[in-house]
């Protein structure tokens, strides 16, 4: 079996390699029938990834220890959920899950390739050849998931999935992250050969337009779950820590979110084209560096691989990436000049601007203050780490003005307006941030950060649904539509940019969430408390129970009984915190449980709406039965939650364009109007 795995990785490098050629020589020469052999040989390569990595699913499935990386990563008792999760649980399996969707989404790219620009078709075989080729390389030689013991040496059972792992949003964490940074490859591909092909209007943008939106939205979604899983699993009451790997998949996103504002202008206008190139080929590269990163141990990390010489593969491909693109760029920048320059500032194509350096600007500070420990070595011999509220300090003025970005474009809109009209615009917006600021402090709200991401919160929110009221009401007047009708046509026929606006809500959703879990949680450990013995935090009344000692067939927990009261109520609720120890590997893991408000209780709990209560348990002594609890209560942190949905959602609206725009995506003509 671990023979055919590794027979179906090599011929598929080998095929692999032939279209890298045919596909290069065949841009060169014009020859379609290399082009053909070429697209062709990306499909055969699918298929025969798809085959290694099904070799590798099944050995997982069926417990075949003879091969190293099933016996590191399964054993017999693991739920056979995460016998599948374990595919992408250690270094090798995820690369070969890097190639295996790399390799689908470039046959599906060859499928729908009579769909987009013919001129570009060979180089964007090239590239994602090229790029295919070092990564199944890298997984048939440097990272091996086939290796096999000696016959002698076979483990009677497997050691299993790490237990921090084998939790269900750590089945569905990766795979989602990988489909964010695999599919970044498609929009480079078009990218890299329409400035080879010296074909650089709008075709590749329009070609590339829902992967880079399919990009994006697993993108987004692949952090959001990682964020819960961490807030669920790691037992320290936080999501998001500013570690390496976190900050490695968050810079790329940045890059992407400026490449989409970047070519709606550029599709608009005719300006930004640079901006263009340059932020899609940034976004490959820093897709490459948080693989670096992950697999390279440079830097410590909790989320990163074992320490190994595989990352500086990753290095030397990056720095390969960066001198062929930028001499690409270089050698086509006299083309790339904009046609016209931007009408004004105060426009919606200066905001864009704006906005685009701003994220370039905080991609460059977390990248700093991210390699600080390298650069730091380097500099002065010893690794200075920077600290997560370092991080924070640095960049939340950046992500305010982004935030208040976010609303202006909305308010300022296409065509240029006079100040009277600027002023007009943005007296609602702007009201609704200025009531929302002084309702927070009323509530009791003194820290002035905090405070001001819910002011810029309520402006994007208000200026957002200010310029929808707009189009609907402008739409009923020259149509005579009803509200609800005029609203769901004005949807289905501009879903970009509704799309986008669901976008822009559910990011500020998601800053209220963050800005007021930050600023007001309450964090109190209660130590050696005993059976029946009741504590208060922040109106919350709860009473220690006992404990129960439950045998698992892969680990053993100490279930802790707690009784909840919430503030203003007489029923009690139940919550039951453990502490595991997983019996193949003796690591000790700790189960939270929460307690949300998603709803207010009556007019006296408004302000609890979206909190969870959190309980960690971290400590229990068996023989006296006294227990040790941190509580955290956290305000507004399902708002986090809520914008990550809307976020996600507004992808799906974004990415499903109406027919108009399908086909002028198709390049046929839209149909007349009636």
């Amino acid at each position: 079996m671990p023979a055919l795995g590794q027979a179906a990785l090599l011929v598929s490098l080998i095929v692999t390699v032939w279209v890298l050629f045919a596909a290069g020589l065949g841009a060169l020469t014009r020859s379609p029938g290399l082009v053909r052999s070429a697209s062709r040989g990306l499909v055969a390569s699918a298929v025969l990834v798809s085959l290694s990595t099904g070799v590798l699913l099944f050995a997982m499935l069926t417990d075949r220890f003879e091969i190293r990386y099933v016996a590191d990563y399964s054993s017999r008792e693991q739920p056979l959920i995460y016998k599948l999760s374990a595919l992408w649980g250690g270094q090798d399996g995820s690369l070969l899950l890097w190639c295996f969707l790399l390799a689908v989404f470039s046959a599906i790219v060859v499928f729908s390739s009579r769909r987009a620009p013919q001129d570009l078709m060979p180089w964007v075989y090239a590239t994602l050849a090229g790029i295919l080729t070092f990564f199944i390389t890298i997984t048939a030689f440097v990272a091996n998931p086939f290796r096999t013991f000696a016959a002698m040496e076979i483990p009677a059972n497997g050691q299993g999935l790490n237990p921090l792992l084998q939790n269900p949003w750590m089945v569905v964490h990766p795979p989602t992250l990988y489909f964010g940074y695999v599919g970044a490859a498609i929009p480079v591909a078009f990218a890299v050969a329409a400035l080879l092909a010296g074909r650089l209007d709008n075709a590749w943008v329009r070609a590339t337009r829902r992967w880079a939106l399919f990009t994006f939205g697993f993108l987004t979604i692949g952090i959001w779950l990682g964020a819960y899983w961490a807030y669920l699993e790691l037992g320290w009451g936080g999501f998001w820590a500013w570690d390496p790997v976190e900050n490695a998949s968050f810079l790329p996103w940045l890059t992407l979110t400026a490449y989409l504002h970047s070519v709606i202008i550029q599709e608009r206008k005719g300006v930004f084209r640079v901006w263009s190139f340059v932020l899609i080929i940034l976004t490959q590269l820093l897709v490459v560096y948080g693989t670096f990163i992950t697999r390279s141990g440079i830097i410590q990390s909790v989320h990163a691989f074992q320490r190994s010489n595989i990352g500086y593969w990753f290095m030397l491909f990056m720095g390969t990436g960066a001198v062929f693109a930028l001499a690409l760029l270089i050698r086509r920048l006299p083309q790339l000049r904009a046609k016209a320059p931007l009408d004004s500032f105060w426009s919606r194509e200066g905001t864009f601007l704006f906005a685009n350096i701003v994220l370039v600007g905080l991609t460059l500070m977390i990248f700093i203050l991210t390699m600080w420990p390298v650069f730091s070595q380097v500099l002065t011999g010893q690794q200075v780490t920077k600290e997560p509220i370092e991080f924070t300090q640095a960049t939340r003025p950046f992500f305010l003005l982004l935030l208040f970005l976010m609303g202006t474009g909305p308010v300022i809109g296409w065509k240029t307006k006079t100040g009277a009209e600027l002023g007009r615009a943005f007296l609602v917006p702007a009201a609704a941030g200025i009531v929302c600021a002084a309702a927070c402090l009323a509530a009791g709200a003194r820290e002035p950060w905090s405070l001001a991401y819910f002011a810029v919160s309520a402006f994007v929110i208000a200026a957002v649904l200010q310029q929808a009221w707009l189009d609907v009401a402008e739409r009923r007047r020259t149509t005579g539509e009803g509200l609800f009708p005029a609203f769901f046509r004005q949807v289905a026929t501009h879903k970009r940019q509704y799309g986008g606006f669901l976008v822009h809500i559910g990011v500020a959703v998601m800053a209220i969430g963050i800005a007021g879990s930050s600023a007001y949680k309450k964090d109190v450990t209660f130590e050696a408390l005993a059976p029946g013995e009741a504590v208060e935090l922040d109106g919350y009344r709860i009473t220690y129970e006992g404990f129960d000692i439950v045998n698992r067939p892969d680990y053993d927990a100490a279930v802790i009984r707690l009784g909840v009261q919430r503030p203003g109520s007489d029923s009690v609720e139940h919550v039951r915190p453990q502490r595991r120890v997983y019996k193949r590997s003796e690591q000790p893991t700790t189960e939270v449980a929460i307690l949300p408000t998603l709803l207010p209780r009556g007019l006296g709990q408004l302000g609890r709406v979206g909190e969870d209560f959190y309980v960690i348990a971290v400590n229990l002594d068996v023989a006296s039965g006294r227990g040790t609890f941190e509580v955290i209560v956290h305000p507004l942190i399902n708002f986090l939650w809520l914008g990550g949905l809307l976020v996600g959602l507004g992808c799906v609206v974004s990415g499903w364009p109406p027919r108009r725009e399908e086909r002028e995506w198709i390049g046929e003509p839209a149909p007349a109007a009636a």
